[in-house]
């Protein structure tokens, strides 16, 4: 857990060890009390979770606890982090400061987007099942319905012309579960 407290200056008024060996580890900065947030994490944070961040920082200070997630990337390795964000107000009730409190959440997040592509390489599978099943189908139909003119006898060709029919129901029933199913995913 890394721990981090700012003044209403934005400045960094306490650290816990970990946090201090965890920013030098990835991007070799320095972490002192007095630190500016912007000045420290600029370089860390992209530009535009920067932002956000001290969009969400002023929100705190007005007395509103936050939540975010943010990926930094340092020495070219995508790590993420979940930061809580609370104000810690004084006697009088009013903020004093911002409380940060982060978690390392990279392995979720690389589990998260693992099931995600699994998840679609799924769905391509089944697209794919679906389509060979239909065209089977097809293909069974106009077999039976090629055998059923070739045969003489009314009463077999009127069972092949009913077993073309029953297979164009299951062919119904196939597409309208498969289009259902299609329809829910999205």
């Amino acid at each position: 857990t890394l721990l981090l407290t700012l003044n209403t200056q934005l400045n960094f008024s306490s650290f816990n060890t970990h946090c201090k060996n965890y920013f030098f580890y990835l991007a070799e900065k320095q972490m002192n009390t007095g630190d500016n947030f912007d000045q420290f994490f600029e370089g860390i944070l992209q530009k535009s979770d920067l932002r956000v961040f001290k969009s969400l920082l002023k929100i705190v200070l007005k007395g509103e606890s936050r939540q975010i997630e943010v990926s930094i990337k340092p020495k070219k390795k995508e790590i993420w982090l979940e930061i809580f964000l609370n104000p810690i107000f004084n006697a009088e009730g009013a903020v004093n400061e911002i409380s940060l409190v982060a978690h390392d959440i990279t392995e979720k997040k690389k589990s998260e987007k693992e099931i995600v592509e699994s998840l679609k390489e799924k769905e391509v599978l089944l697209k794919e099942i679906h389509h060979r099943v239909k065209n089977n189908l097809q293909t069974v139909s106009a077999l039976l319905r090629l055998q059923a003119r070739r045969i003489e006898d009314p009463g077999a060709s009127a069972a092949l012309n009913e077993a073309v029919r029953r297979i164009a129901s299951i062919a119904l029933v196939h597409e309208t579960l498969s289009s259902s199913r299609d329809s829910s995913v999205d």
